[in-house]
């Protein structure tokens, strides 16, 4: 694993408390943007992981306080929640998850997947962890398997990648934060075998702060 992730794991480790309080901060400055902005994640996690194969488990990498988890568990699915940070990991326990404590770099992930979610979880991850992390759900994912992710995308940022107490959500210290070009998560996505169903940007001023991804094995 990378020097980069390793320090980020460690500001999380220490500090979830802060972001999972600075995230409702955020969401009340504007409760009615959170709430559309919430419902359309929802519609659109469903709506992409009902291209699963019927009967299969659901990994999510980096939960955090587990809403997305819990809110597909509430949808049906079987989901199986997973973070490092210990605040995180009770964060989903009190959503009614039995989370694993997983770190998808260094760590084996469950056979037989049928989907895997890792939502504004890649942003902080080397091209070298987030290569050796696509083999590994590659492999972990059944064939028709459903990987659902995002990126933040090089062509609204000036740089590759960059250390930053991020503004939206500021814990007070900095992590390491990545950026991707399309043409790359494009050539990444195709080499490790997988096949692009679904792309779109959005967020941001301009819309394409993220690159979002559903991809099937």
């Amino acid at each position: 694993m990378s020097r980069q992730n390793q320090k980020t794991l460690d500001v999380y480790d220490h500090l979830a408390q802060k972001y999972i309080d600075n995230t409702i901060l955020h969401d009340l400055a504007d409760p009615e943007k959170a709430k559309k902005k919430r419902a359309k994640l929802e519609s659109f996690l469903r709506d992409s992981f009902k291209k699963m194969p019927e009967g299969g488990k659901i990994l999510e990498i980096g939960s955090g306080d587990g809403t997305n988890a819990a809110f597909l568990k509430g949808d049906g699915f079987d989901i199986i929640a997973s973070d490092v940070a210990e605040v995180f990991l009770n964060s989903c326990r009190r959503h009614g998850l039995e989370p694993l404590k997983l770190n998808a770099v260094v760590d084996d992930l469950p056979d037989g997947l049928s989907g895997v979610l890792a939502w504004r979880t890649f942003v902080h991850f080397t091209k070298e962890d987030l290569e050796k992390v696509f083999r590994k759900i590659h492999a972990a994912l059944v064939p028709n398997g459903i990987f659902v992710f995002n990126v933040f995308n090089r062509g609204a940022s000036d740089v590759d990648e960059r250390w930053e107490d991020f503004a939206e959500y500021k814990m007070g210290e900095e992590r390491f934060f990545s950026y991707h070009t399309e043409a790359y998560m494009e050539k990444l996505i195709r080499q490790t075998g997988f096949e692009i169903d679904t792309f779109f940007k959005q967020g941001g001023k301009t819309g394409n702060k993220w690159l979002c991804y559903v991809v099937k094995k």
